[in-house]
């Protein structure tokens, strides 16, 4: 990776005697040669708006822009000395052409007998004007003339007329560039400031809260701190509370206790001196919604509470909490420091902006990807091949761009990585803020982490992110539901008949709400409501009736919405619910410890929505957690599910 000097910015009109007047400045003005669709060569008025390391951006009144590279640029650009007298020309070519338009408009209306202003003419000066013309011209020919004017003749004058307009402002708009041009420069000089300040404000700690969970005795002097680049969430590492869809903010605590268990610990934070980052949860929770402001309220704040990073610190025995609003991302640090992006490097571009980075190993190994694709589709007849590639016409070679001076885009790529290793550094500036002003990693040495010598005493990166990448095919939850589900018969326990029920009742009851609602739609959707007084199907549940299609029919009773006077009348009403299959799990066919193959597989950990609420209340049912046992039976130890039963980990 070479350096480069980025050359001093000079604005135009301060530009010292004596130097060459047509070397590239922002603010100064150019021509741009161009070739048109027929190879003709035509020329464009630029204004150079920013000059990069190795290339010159400019810009046209029209705001059509061009990166030219340092080698080009006197090739295709000539130095225009006298640039604000080709502006004021332009601006007064177009608006004579706008005022001779406007007076073709008048003329056109006069030959019309259309009086100036008609919308707001009295209606005798009207009837006056069409009398005289009546005149001296047959009515037939008029009105055809006045059909012509008003569909084809105004309209494209009125055109026209707005063009020129445009044409007009876009000039007049063109002094301004070079202003613009040099004020871009002062908003990189205010991110620059920005950043300091937040720098500060990291090392100092002001935008973190560190909390005790567990005492004990620290790790040794010389044990370095392992800092783990993946983020882990805390719903997924224990699959607490399960149906609800993982923990809210009251749970934090209970995570806290959680992972301070030998066990836990160990497995989570396996080094002496060990950080992990979490996060609540990777998706998004949906909520239930009373209606109320207040409640909408604390939705938002239980949101933004999810979105927190939580740093887990260990220290020995000793185990910290950190809490931050700094988002990390999926990584804690950068790739740029592996092996994978040694020697060339290159930038997947899309739109003109950086999208990732890749070494010279994986580019060559995507270009022999695409070569046996090629070979491979070469031998299919050319319909098959049209649609085989369809979506994916792109190359490699044009995706990704090589980080190297002869790449206009070589800033920008720069700036990619840079921002990259800023992350990196934030988080060295929090660790270095602890290390220097907390005891939590106390005893340790003098250790100043901007110091590469220091940086590697203290610290061992875990590109622990290699966990994602499993050999074989990922666990297929479908296909294993499906081979549960194939023995379902009158009797089988099954779960997730619950879950239908209640988004089947918040759909009714959003049909309710729309109904009730002056617009016709309520703006807040339930995605499950529980009916007041209905108990469902139950969490967990005997199946009465089971169809060929493996659809399963469950039978319960609910409370009546009122008495009937009479007292023999049942006080109770029947219900039925028909669940498709793909929606259920047939608990008899599952066996305990199933869920692990899903759990350990960080491929389908992260799908856990999926499949926890559906294993893991089979698993509490083969545990004897649930008031029925695997095969239909009561449970005599427990009839009712308890609070504690749902909140266990």
């Amino acid at each position: 990776m070479s350096d480069l000097t980025k050359p001093h910015v000079v604005p135009a009109d301060e530009l010292p005697l004596g130097e060459d007047a047509a070397a590239p400045a922002v603010g100064k003005w150019y021509w741009r040669l161009l070739l048109d669709e027929n190879g003709k060569s035509y020329r464009k008025l630029v204004c150079v708006t920013a000059i990069g390391s190795n290339y010159v951006e400019v810009e046209t009144p029209g705001r059509s822009s061009w990166r030219i590279h340092d080698d080009h640029f006197h090739l295709a650009c000539t130095y225009e000395p006298n640039a604000a007298l080709h502006i004021q020309s332009k601006v007064a070519e177009h608006t004579q052409r706008a005022v001779a338009l406007m007076e073709e408009v008048k003329a056109l209306a006069a030959r019309l007998a259309i009086p100036a202003g008609l919308a707001l003419a009295p209606a005798t000066q009207e009837t006056q004007a069409l009398a005289v013309h009546g005149q001296s011209e047959d009515p037939k020919k008029y009105k055809k003339a006045l059909v012509r004017a008003r569909d084809k003749t105004f309209p494209e004058l009125f055109k026209q007329i707005e063009k020129a307009n445009e044409k007009i402002a876009r000039w007049t708009g063109a002094s301004l560039l070079p202003l613009k041009a040099q004020a871009g420069s002062l908003k990189k000089a205010m991110g620059a400031i920005e950043n300091r300040i937040f720098n500060v404000e990291l090392y100092a700690g002001l935008v973190e809260k560190l909390v005790e969970i567990k005492q004990g005795e620290p790790a040794g002097v010389e044990e370095k701190v392992h800092l783990f680049q993946r983020r882990a969430y805390m719903d997924e590492e224990c699959l607490a509370e399960y149906e609800t869809g993982g923990m809210t903010l009251e749970s934090i605590g209970a995570f806290d206790a959680w992972l301070s268990r030998p066990e836990h610990l160990e497995r989570l934070l396996p080094y002496p001196r060990t950080i992990l980052a979490f996060q609540v949860r990777r998706f998004e929770k949906a909520r239930e919604w009373s209606g109320s402001v207040e409640d909408l309220i604390q939705l938002w704040h239980e949101a933004q509470t999810d979105k927190l990073t939580y740093l887990y610190i260990r220290n020995g025995e000793q185990l910290f909490r950190l809490s931050t609003e700094i988002e990390f991302g999926e990584k804690l640090f950068p790739d740029m420091a592996r092996h994978t992006l040694e020697g060339k490097l290159y930038a997947e571009m899309f739109a003109d902006n950086v999208q990732k980075i890749i070494g010279q190993n994986e580019y060559e190994s995507l270009l022999e990807a695409e070569r046996a694709e090629d070979e491979r589709l070469s031998k299919l007849p050319d319909e098959d091949q049209f649609f085989a590639r369809r979506g994916s016409w792109s190359r490699v070679e044009e995706e990704y761009k090589p980080f190297d001076v002869s790449n206009v885009y070589y800033d920008d790529i720069a700036k990619f990585i840079r921002d990259q290793e800023d992350h990196h550094n934030r988080l060295v500036l929090i660790l270095q803020g602890l290390l220097d002003r907390s005891p939590c990693l106390h005893p340790h040495p003098a250790w100043t982490l901007w110091s590469p010598k220091s940086f590697s005493e203290a610290l061992e990166l875990i590109y622990d992110d290699s966990r994602a990448l499993v050999a074989g095919d990922k666990p297929d939850f479908e296909a294993y539901q499906k081979a549960l589900n194939a023995s379902l018969r009158a009797g089988s326990v099954c779960v997730g008949q619950m879950d239908f029920w209640l988004r089947q009742e918040a759909a009714k009851e959003n049909e309710r709400e729309d109904r009730r609602s002056r617009s016709g739609y309520s703006a807040y959707r339930r995605t499950h409501f529980h009916p007041y007084g209905n108990p469902g199907p139950g969490a967990i549940a005997k199946a009465t009736r089971v169809s060929r299609d493996k659809s399963c029919t469950f039978q319960w009773k609910r409370p009546k919405a009122s008495e009937n006077w009479r007292s023999d009348a049942p006080a109770t009403v029947g219900c039925a619910l028909s669940v498709p299959s793909n929606r259920l799990l047939n608990v008899a066919a599952y066996r305990p410890g199933d869920f692990k193959r899903f759990f350990a597989d960080p491929r389908t950990r992260a799908e856990y929505l999926k499949w926890a609420p559906l294993l893991l209340e089979a698993e509490e049912c083969w545990a004897g957690n649930r008031a029925l046992l695997p095969d239909g039976s009561p449970n005599p130890k427990k009839s009712v599910r308890t609070k504690q039963d749902k909140s266990r980990f």
